[in-house]
């Protein structure tokens, strides 16, 4: 496939992915609250622990692609909904439904994977993400808790944990940060810097695109500036980072040695 076709389908899937996020946000959130389901023109019920989190990591995906700040500071909002309304304050861990919800005979858990990741590992990445840009040490608390109730069965029924697997070995990895600063005006200039990252396989590598100018008050995209006014990528660890790249084949090269 011609890059031409490649990047014009990469823009058809990301404005989609736009648009259904801006969906969820106008017409799915009221009171900063996520509701479940949307017909006839209105939105209803309460929204359970996996509509928060895999929203969560769809916002955090889009932060990875798109400069806009809605995504990251949306997605820093949510989490926080998640920790203060679905968080188990006996073992660390979240209910599948809210303190707020309908009274049930017991508060459920959702914690096995099955095609889906489960609401409690999507959860957990989540929280393993925001640590990492935000450093936010709540979130790394509530991540290695959950996992850790959880860990003693992975052995058991690897299968049925898949998703938490990935978190974990995204934990344990310790990979790098990956920030690329762009001016969001001028996000053509920073395609080919995006798509150089995303043809990689990098499961331990967390990706964020900095407009300028935006959600500066994040630890992990502070002092993070254009180099001679062009995209500039940031490779960090822990939030020291190396020399900035400007150019792509430098850029290249420093993915090579992350893979």
């Amino acid at each position: 496939m011609s890059p031409a076709i490649e990047s014009c389908k990469t823009s058809v899937n990301l404005q989609a992915a736009k648009t259904a996020s801006k969906f969820i946000l106008e017409k799915l959130t009221v009171n900063g609250r996520l509701l479940r389901t949307w017909g006839k023109g209105k939105a209803k019920l309460n929204g359970y622990l996996d509509d928060y989190a895999y929203f969560t990591e769809a916002l955090l995906d889009l932060a990875s692609v798109d400069a806009d700040p809605k995504w990251l500071e949306e997605a820093v909002r949510f989490t926080d909904v998640m920790v203060k309304h679905f968080s188990d304050s006996d073992d660390g861990s979240f209910f599948y439904t809210s303190d707020d919800h309908e009274s049930l005979i017991t508060r459920p858990k959702s914690f096995y994977d099955a095609p889906i990741p489960s609401a409690s590992a999507a959860c957990a990445f989540a929280l393993l993400r925001l640590a990492k840009i935000t450093d936010n040490e709540t979130y790394r608390e509530k991540a290695e808790s959950t996992i850790a109730l959880y860990a003693p069965y992975f052995g058991k029924g690897a299968e049925q944990f898949a998703y938490f697997l990935c978190a974990l070995d995204f934990h344990l990895a310790d990979g790098a940060e990956l920030v690329v600063s762009v001016d969001a005006t001028k996000m053509k200039e920073a395609l080919p810097m995006v798509f150089a990252i995303g043809g990689k396989y990098l499961p331990h590598i967390l990706v964020l695109l900095n407009g300028q100018g935006a959600s500066s008050c994040w630890s992990l995209l502070k002092e993070r500036p254009l180099i001679s006014d062009k995209p500039t990528a940031y490779i960090c660890r822990n939030f020291t980072c190396q020399k900035p790249i400007n150019e792509l084949s430098e850029l290249n090269e420093a993915l090579a040695k992350l893979t």
